[in-house]
């Protein structure tokens, strides 16, 4: 899943099985399955997510959500990524660098 507030930059993104979300969607995309939490977030974390609720007239719970829903997202794209690859595809790569010393402006 992709949450963004611009969804007309991922236009055709369903063919390729991405489900594409705005934040003030993902309500909506949980079916009413909501749980309340209580977090602990450093004071500076908050006042940037009350400063962006502002700027974007949404709920710092909807900021909130949206940030963690977006971190899922990435995390389960890494799991997909990581599945993908095999310590012998690893090893393959490796075997194709040159056993080489590294140029001078790489050294530092």
């Amino acid at each position: 899943m992709v949450v963004t507030h611009n969804t007309k930059d991922f236009v055709g993104a369903g063919r390729l099985g991405v489900v594409v979300k705005t934040s003030s969607r993902i309500s909506e995309y949980a079916e009413g399955r909501l749980m309340s939490m209580n977090v602990s977030l450093p004071d500076e974390l908050y006042q940037q997510a009350v400063e962006i609720a502002k700027a974007q007239r949404v709920s710092v719970d909807e900021v909130i959500t949206s940030a963690l829903a977006q971190q899922m997202s990435a995390w389960d794209r890494l799991r997909q990524r990581a599945s993908r690859g095999s310590r012998e595809k690893f090893l393959a790569a490796l075997d194709k660098v040159p056993d080489v010393e590294p140029d001078e402006h790489d050294r530092s």
